[in-house]
C-alpha cells in the first residue's frame, strides 16, 4: 500500500489540512512535538559545529504559544523564540497557512543545537478538543562553522610546527 501525502497515513485529516511551501518535503516527528537539531561538519558526521542562524517554515500554525525555536549552546539556552500564530485563538475554523520563524545572531553567541516545538502534541497522537497540529517544511541555517580547536590541541600544533621548521633550519 503506497504512503498518503501530508501525513493521510497518520491523520485522516491531513491531506485537505496541509500544504507543502516548497515541492512536498513535509515533515514532523512522531511520537513527540519536539524535534532536536545538532550541527556538524558538511562530509564529516560527529565533527560538531555551530551556526549564526536558522529558520523553520512552518504549516498550520494557527494560534501563538504551540510552535517555537529554543537555541542552546551546549546546556545553555540562548533564548526561546515563539512563532505568531495565524490567528488571535484556536478554533475549528481556524485555517492556517504558512509561517516562518528565523533567528540570526550577530554577537559571540555559539549555536550548537536548536530545539523545535512543532503544535500542541504529536501529529500521531489522538486529538482531545481544540489542539494545534504543526508540521514543519523547510530548515534555513548559515553554513556550519568548524567548532574551534581545543587550547591543548592547539598549542600541541603550534609546538609540532614550530619544532618543525627548526628542525629544516638547521639541516640548510
Amino acid at each position: 500500500m503506497p504512503t498518503l501525502t501530508e501525513f493521510g497515513n497518520i491523520q485522516s485529516f491531513g491531506p485537505d489540512e496541509f500544504e507543502a511551501f516548497s515541492q512536498q518535503r513535509l515533515f514532523t516527528s512522531l511520537g513527540s512535538n519536539l524535534t532536536e537539531g545538532t550541527f556538524s561538519v558538511p562530509g564529516s558526521p560527529g565533527q560538531p559545529a555551530h551556526i549564526k542562524g536558522f529558520g523553520v517554515v512552518f504549516s498550520y500554525v494557527d494560534g501563538p504559544g504551540v510552535a517555537s525555536l529554543e537555541f542552546f549552546n551546549g546546556t545553555q539556552s540562548l533564548g526561546l523564540f515563539m512563532v505568531p500564530g495565524v490567528f488571535d485563538s484556536n478554533g475549528p475554523n481556524s485555517q492556517g497557512g504558512f509561517s516562518f520563524l528565523g533567528v540570526s545572531f550577530d554577537a559571540d553567541e555559539i549555536v550548537t543545537r536548536v530545539l523545535i516545538a512543532s503544535g500542541s502534541h504529536a501529529l500521531d497522537v489522538p486529538f482531545e478538543g481544540v489542539e494545534d497540529a504543526v508540521v514543519m517544511d523547510d530548515f534555513i541555517y548559515a553554513e556550519p562553522i568548524t567548532a574551534a580547536v581545543p587550547l591543548p590541541a592547539a598549542v600541541l600544533l603550534l609546538s609540532s610546527g614550530l619544532a618543525g621548521l627548526l628542525g629544516v633550519r638547521r639541516r640548510g
